[in-house]
């Protein structure tokens, strides 16, 4: 189990800022149309407080989870990743809204599966770039494997099309 001298106390409480943040712009951008269109002004804040709530779950979820957890399950991540972001394009799962098979319905909720990617995409490169400390200067297999693997769920974000996203994957790769 974690213990709380462990934790990066910062990093904890800047999430937190950004959350409370997040959920004041919510109301100050949207109650006016909340009242308007559905008679409650806290309609959209209720609905970012409950996806808030399961954020903070599973951000603790995640915090409670040793790291050489994740090391086992970079490639099953990876994957599933790249498998779900196929899924959106397979009729009857994805889901279309203005141009973009960007989600999956779920039934209850639609998901969308570049989320997964980009932890999937994080969790390889932090094991990776570990992994092979020694060999990082080279092109082979030091460079290029750290933009091939990540280029796969970056095409297939590019393709749904979601040109934002992908370039936030771009980056963070470039980045780490």
């Amino acid at each position: 189990m974690i213990k709380l001298r462990e934790t990066d106390k910062i990093l904890v409480l800047t999430t937190l800022l950004l959350v409370v943040t997040g959920i004041i712009m919510v109301y100050s951008s949207s109650y006016i149309m909340a009242m308007k269109r559905f008679g409650d002004e806290y309609l959209f804040v209720k609905k970012h407080l409950t996806f808030t709530v399961v954020g903070l779950l599973s951000f603790v979820a995640a915090m409670l989870v040793p790291y050489r957890v994740y090391r086992k399950l970079v490639y099953p991540i990876l994957v599933i990743s790249i498998i779900l972001l196929s899924l959106v394009f397979v009729g009857g799962i994805g889901v279309e809204v203005s141009g973009a098979r960007r989600w999956i319905n779920l039934g209850f909720i639609n998901f969308q599966p570049s989320e997964v990617a980009k932890l999937a995409i994080v969790i390889f490169l932090a094991y990776s770039l570990e992994a092979k400390e020694k060999s990082i200067k080279t092109f082979f297999p030091g460079l290029l494997p750290h933009i091939i693997i990540p280029l796969i769920p970056v095409v297939l974000i590019f393709m749904e099309p979601d040109f934002g996203t992908a370039m936030v994957l771009i980056a963070v790769t470039f980045i780490m």
